[in-house]
């Protein structure tokens, strides 16, 4: 079974979710993930967990993250020098592959 299912109607992850990326964050669990709908770009949300099991969406999904282009996939999230990184495989673009990494402007992940 799931832990997360696909969002409600209309959401920006109505029609699909994957790719997830989990990492403990002081007394929770974080987990980054892509999803998309038939009416919008993909895009990359961030959920919340206590246990592992359920799962609660960050309220401002989806993330707005520079540089991730709806064809990012894959997201890997790291603590290095005291900074959050968001890596990510930028997949099929424009006929090129490669990898991309975004760091967050601090010491605090959402």
């Amino acid at each position: 079974n799931p832990v997360m299912d696909i969002g409600s109607a209309g959401a920006w992850d109505s029609q699909r979710i994957g790719d997830p990326w989990i990492i403990r964050v002081s007394n929770a669990w974080v987990m980054y993930y892509y999803g998309g709908s038939h009416s919008g770009s993909p895009s990359m949300g961030l959920a919340y967990s206590t246990d592992l099991s359920s799962w609660t969406r960050y309220t401002d999904n989806p993330l707005s993250i520079s540089g991730f282009t709806g064809r990012d996939i894959r997201p890997s999230v790291i603590q290095f020098g005291g900074r959050w990184l968001m890596l990510f495989d930028n997949g099929i673009s424009y006929g090129k592959s490669g990898c991309a990494i975004f760091a967050a402007g601090g010491p605090r992940i959402r």
